[in-house]
């Protein structure tokens, strides 16, 4: 009887040490995410969209560029987060899961539609660069009319969010020309 229990000690310790045992924190759909912020800057079509799919897939390869694994968080008919009655379409952050910067400060954790409430508890990132492409409304719902039509036109207008701001300034402060830069808030997914 000793034996058998000393094996089960055994076998359990080195499941835990090679992380196999049950860790409720390291459960997939539970696991804490980054979220870290590009430092090159590009224009709203994200060097060159003419379409909404291709919009999207640019601003992906910018993040995925600067952090492998990672999509854009912008808002476009192809992209956005279950609020108003829309459906959630390709959307990038996951609900009820915590976020950290890319300094390991918790942003916040989201709730059932995986959309953040204001105010955050730590910004997107610390770091004083350039306010970030997003296409939201401070509501999470898509500015249609701020998101360089659908990020495939740099001769409309831009909605950008400050990356170091804990309310909805954080996704929506001001509607920009998309001819200028901006940089992009990226997700591990």
């Amino acid at each position: 009887m000793v034996l058998r229990v000393c094996c089960f000690l055994f076998l359990c310790s080195c499941l835990i040490s090679c992380g196999k045992g049950l860790d409720v924190d390291k459960k997939s759909s539970n696991a804490p995410k980054t979220i870290s912020v590009t430092t090159h800057t590009t224009d709203g079509t994200f060097n060159g969209a003419t379409s909404a799919s291709e919009g999207i897939s640019f601003a992906d390869t910018i993040c995925n560029t600067d952090f492998p694994g990672f999509k854009a968080m912008i808002a476009s008919s192809l992209r956005h987060p279950n609020v108003g009655g829309s459906g959630a379409v390709d959307w990038v952050l996951k609900p009820n899961t915590i976020y950290k910067n890319d300094a390991g400060a918790v942003i916040g954790t989201t709730t059932a539609n995986a959309i953040f409430n204001f105010p955050l508890t730590n910004s997107f990132t610390t770091a004083g660069i350039d306010d970030h492409w997003s296409g939201f409304a401070a509501d999470w719902t898509v500015n249609n009319a701020q998101n360089c039509l659908d990020w495939s036109s740099d001769v409309a207008n831009g909605e950008k969010g400050v990356n170091t701001a804990l309310d909805s300034t954080a996704i929506r402060v001001v509607g920009t020309n998309c001819m200028g830069i901006g940089v992009l808030v990226c997700v591990e997914q």
